[in-house]
This record gives C-alpha cells, sequence and structure tokens, in this order.
C-alpha cells in the first residue's frame, strides 16, 4: 500500500497539482465572499448617509491598482476605475465638492484589501463611495513612498484612463494594515497577510 490514499475519482489525494487548483478555487470563493460583504457594506453606508439627508453616489471599482511614482503615469496613489455611470456621477460630484473627509472601511483576506472609501464634504453634504480590492503584495512601493511623503492620494479614474480626480489623504495608515509596522518588515511585509489579518 502506498503513503497516499486514491481520491475517489482515482487521483491520489496528495497530488500537488490537485491541491493547488483546490487552493485557488477555495481562495477564491473565500475573496468573492469577502467582494459580497463589501458591496453589503457599501450599500449599508450608502443608506445611513442618505437617512442623514446627504447627496450620496456610491460604486465599485471595476478595478483598484496601487500606483508607485516611478510608474510615471502623471499621478500616484491608490487608483480606482469606475464604471461609465459611476464615474459619471463621481465627476458631477467632484464639480461641486471639495472632500475634506474621508472614512475607510476595510477588511484584509487572505493577502487582499476589501474597502469601502467615503469621500465626505460635510458643508455640501456629499459623499462618493467606492467598493475596491487590491492585493497587498502589489502595494508595497506605493506604501514606501507613502511612508516617505506622509500622506498618500486617490485617484478616480474613467475606464479610458481619464483622471477625474486626485485627493490626497494625509492618515495613509487607514488604507492599509499594519501600516505602521511597514518599514521594519518592509521586504516581507505583505506576507504577514496572507492569512486573515485585522
Amino acid at each position: 500500500m502506498t503513503d497516499r490514499e486514491p481520491a475517489d475519482d482515482g487521483t491520489p489525494s496528495g497530488d500537488p497539482t490537485v491541491e493547488g487548483s483546490e487552493r485557488l478555487v477555495a481562495n477564491a470563493e473565500v475573496h468573492r465572499n469577502a467582494w459580497e460583504r463589501t458591496l453589503e457594506d457599501l450599500r449599508a453606508t450608502e443608506g445611513e448617509l442618505e437617512d442623514e439627508g446627504w447627496d450620496v453616489v456610491a460604486t465599485a471599482a471595476g478595478h483598484t491598482g496601487p500606483v508607485a511614482p516611478e510608474h510615471d503615469k502623471g499621478y500616484w496613489g491608490l487608483s480606482y476605475v469606475l464604471p461609465e455611470s459611476g464615474a459619471r456621477e463621481a465627476e458631477d460630484a467632484v464639480e461641486d465638492a471639495a472632500f475634506p473627509a474621508y472614512e475607510v472601511y476595510r477588511n484584509t483576506v487572505q493577502g487582499r484589501v476589501f474597502a469601502v472609501v467615503s469621500y465626505l464634504d460635510p458643508d455640501a453634504e456629499t459623499a462618493v463611495l467606492v467598493a475596491s480590492n487590491f492585493r497587498l503584495r502589489d502595494a508595497t512601493d506605493l506604501v514606501a513612498h507613502a511612508h516617505d511623503v506622509g500622506h498618500l492620494n486617490s485617484v478616480l479614474r474613467r475606464l479610458d484612463g481619464t483622471v477625474i480626480a486626485q485627493i490626497r489623504h494625509d492618515e495613509p495608515g487607514k488604507f492599509f494594515p499594519r501600516y505602521d509596522s511597514f518599514e521594519r518588515y518592509r521586504d516581507d511585509w505583505h506576507e504577514q497577510f496572507l492569512d486573515d489579518s485585522p
């Protein structure tokens, strides 16, 4: 008898290819569930603000990418590519509001950050809410730069790449888990979050 018991379909249960595929499927399911919870948070936050009389634009980014200055794109920060309907509404909102305040509701799940970012103008009672997710391993250069300069930008973009707004944030730690520990663990910082972490 071998060390490995055959699976029901005759495939050895210890086959690394099978185990790797199963792990990818499991991770995809975990990330899908985390994204659904993020969208629920988006809708809940939208409802709360509307109940308080705010004008709210709520949208989910089709893609979120950490962009460091060395990419030489003319902007840097967390780049959110918005669907066309959300982009139009966000563009209208930023024409009339300054968004000096912001809140970030985030969760880290197996190396990805899932977040709802609320851009707020209390005077105008206008809010733009963006649901997003990105891989922490892609954010290392951006986090390093944010540490160096002491702030972070949100970049709202259209599908064609047009920048709608670049909004500065003086508390980058709201966007990233364990931001304050980055300098100590710079080389392997993102690996701390391959399992669920606050």
